[in-house]
């Protein structure tokens, strides 16, 4: 039995100190190649993302309060 160990991307040696947005990368962004962009997250929900994981923009409780946040309804074909 042969075991396989997966490895994390290494993260950025020097990522821009500021998002295009001119804020600071949420936590997490650098850690591993994102799959949803910082500009298709803000697009898509609203608000910034508080942080990353794993590629994924996260949303706390607070963000999902926010009048801006929106979350939007998966089609109907995506739901059969």
């Amino acid at each position: 039995m042969r075991l396989q160990i997966a490895h994390a991307q290494p993260p950025l040696v020097n990522p821009p100190p500021l998002a295009p947005d001119g804020l600071p990368w949420p936590p997490g962004y650098f850690d591993r190649e994102p799959r949803v962009s910082l500009e298709e997250s803000i697009k898509v929900h609203g608000i910034r993302p508080s942080r990353y994981w794993k590629g994924f923009p996260v949303y706390t409780a607070e963000d999902c309060q926010k009048p801006n946040y929106k979350s939007p309804y998966p089609s109907e074909s995506e739901t059969k």
